[in-house]
């Protein structure tokens, strides 16, 4: 499925927020997978619930790392997100972006089943 949108509340002491993006959900040999394309960060599981709790914990302690040591915008920024400084704005780059520069994604697209 191309078109799922994920939604998740990360907060850690130093930070909150709320995330909406989108999220690529396929199976491979009967795990089944989501993979957030704007983090290139993946969980899976043996059912979709699974998969979107393993994703929950991933991009928890995704979060947690860089807002600890605070980087998470240097490292977001470096997978193309866009950041305003004003507003505090977040902004995923657009899919087919995504798609011309991220080989991980290319082969889920182009060679998974959805």
């Amino acid at each position: 499925m191309l078109d799922y949108q994920f939604k998740i509340e990360l907060q850690n002491s130093k930070k909150k927020i709320n995330l909406h993006t989108p999220a690529i959900l396929f199976e491979e040999n009967n795990i089944h997978f989501a993979f957030i394309t704007a983090s290139q960060l993946t969980g899976y599981g043996n059912t979709k619930a699974e998969n979107t709790f393993s994703l929950q914990i991933v991009m928890q302690e995704y979060f947690n790392t860089p807002t600890e040591h605070n980087t998470l915008g240097k490292d977001l920024q470096r997978i193309g997100w866009k950041i305003n400084n004003k507003s505090s704005k977040l902004t995923t780059p657009n899919f087919k972006t995504l798609l011309q520069i991220d080989d991980k994604l290319k082969d889920i697209v182009y060679n998974m089943p959805f």
